[in-house]
């Protein structure tokens, strides 16, 4: 998580990062911490336009979303 960190911290507009890192989050099973990363990828990719890691961050929040609504 370090080098997410420091990653973000010198460049906190690369959202690969927050994705990368989001991806780390939900395999440790921090699915909150997961959600937040997701949510700052999907942005800063709108911005930028990077629709690769729009699309990936798209569906990692839907896969969370749906594992939410399997577990209410």
């Amino acid at each position: 998580m370090a080098d997410y960190d420091r990653a973000i911290e010198l460049d906190p507009d690369y959202a690969e990062v927050y994705y990368d890192r989001g991806v780390t989050y939900n395999s440790l099973g921090d699915k909150g911490k997961a959600r937040r990363d997701y949510l700052n990828a999907q942005k800063l990719a709108k911005r930028s336009g990077d629709n690769w890691i729009l699309r990936l961050s798209d569906k990692k929040l839907s896969e969370l979303d749906n594992e939410n609504n399997n577990n209410s």
